[in-house]
């Protein structure tokens, strides 16, 4: 909802995006010598959760976390700081949708992504969740980030075809640790079975939901959503997801077998790292003759808004403005039938 702009710190804020009952997000401003202007995203706690001691240091480790992770794939954290009683974290604004945005549109449509950019966006996901599972500090040590809430809701997808994965906020590091508690219930769907059941978490369990996410793009359907939320959560501690080819027989086997295998209940048998995943990823897309990249999602996207945007006014799903839904409850997607591609756009350029 637009408004008047409000001084915020050294900040301006534009336009609330999204508001729960944590916090909220703003599209802001910050303004430097002879003009310099900058838009980006303010994330704050709401005033009265700043006197919650747990809650602000989660949110302070998220900032310090996030902070540190440079990367084309991961949404950058700016600043944190402490304006009008409560703290927020200044961060990076992706102009765009959220991958949850996306797929709502696509089930409203009845249409699924094209095979080649579903793999594309998880393989660029793999890509960031390598380099901060593999982040150090200063002094070289391991950090052991874990990002623990790899959901749609925190993939972002710009206009230019860029894929983002943002919001850290229940991260695992060697510097804290924080458990399942607080996780919206709509996110129980993409939990890995070690971290639905509450036991510590490695690396792997981030794979389990990308595994999850790249099934949820390829068929339409949440491998483990139940009709109830605490059957969903049993349904992920099981981790027993049907098979790919059962659900859409047209999949081809190498690309089940690449989804199954970083969604094996047991950690053991997934792929160890995210880079793994990226390189076997990206060898089907060799394989399969079809290289895609940022163009041809930013095509897709602007193909997927348009008709989005035909459906009446009471069925349309207002996107995001380029930020997650912060602190909010997800939107559960049931299975679907009778679901088409989406049509390829023509290409004058291939991106790599």
């Amino acid at each position: 909802m637009a408004q008047d702009p409000i001084v915020y710190g050294k900040y301006q804020l534009l336009e609330l995006l999204a508001r729960g009952g944590m916090g909220e997000v703003f599209k802001a401003r910050s303004y430097g010598v002879e003009g310099f202007e900058k838009t980006l995203v303010i994330k704050r706690i709401l005033p009265e959760l700043s006197n919650n001691p747990r809650f602000v240091e989660m949110f302070i480790d998220e900032a310090k976390i996030a902070v540190t992770l440079t990367h084309a794939n991961i949404a950058q954290v700016f600043d944190l700081g402490f304006a009008d009683n409560t703290y927020f974290i200044a961060m990076e604004y992706v102009p765009g949708y959220d991958l949850a945005t996306v797929l709502r549109w696509a089930k409203k449509l009845g249409r699924l992504l094209p095979q080649e950019l579903a793999v594309y966006v998880v393989s660029e996901l793999a890509k960031g969740l390598d380099y901060a599972h593999r982040r150090r500090d200063s002094e070289l040590q391991p950090l052991n980030i874990v990002h623990r809430d790899v959901s749609p809701e925190n993939v972002l997808l710009s206009y230019e075809g860029e894929v983002k994965i943002t919001d850290f906020g229940i991260a695992r590091s060697r510097s804290g640790i924080h458990r399942l508690t607080q996780l919206p219930p709509g996110k129980f769907a993409y939990l890995a079975p070690e971290q639905a059941r509450e036991d510590d978490v490695d690396p792997r369990a981030d794979l389990f939901a990308l595994g999850v996410i790249l099934y949820e793009i390829l068929t339409g359907t949440r491998p483990f959503e139940g009709a109830t939320h605490a059957e969903t959560l049993e349904r992920a501690k099981l981790g027993d997801a049907p098979p790919m080819t059962e659900v859409k027989p047209d999949l081809p086997q190498e690309l089940s077998d690449i989804v199954m295998r970083a969604m094996a209940p047991n950690r053991s048998q997934r792929y160890a790292t995210a880079g793994e995943l990226y390189e076997d990823l990206i060898q089907f897309l060799y394989a399969s003759g079809r290289r895609v990249g940022a163009h041809d999602l930013a095509r897709c996207l602007e193909e997927l808004a348009a008709l989005a945007a035909e459906r009446p006014k009471s069925e349309q799903i207002e996107p995001l403005s380029g930020i997650e839904e912060i602190f909010a409850e997800s939107t559960g997607m049931h299975p679907s039938t009778g679901i088409t591609p989406l049509a390829m756009p023509p290409r004058s350029a291939i991106s790599s």
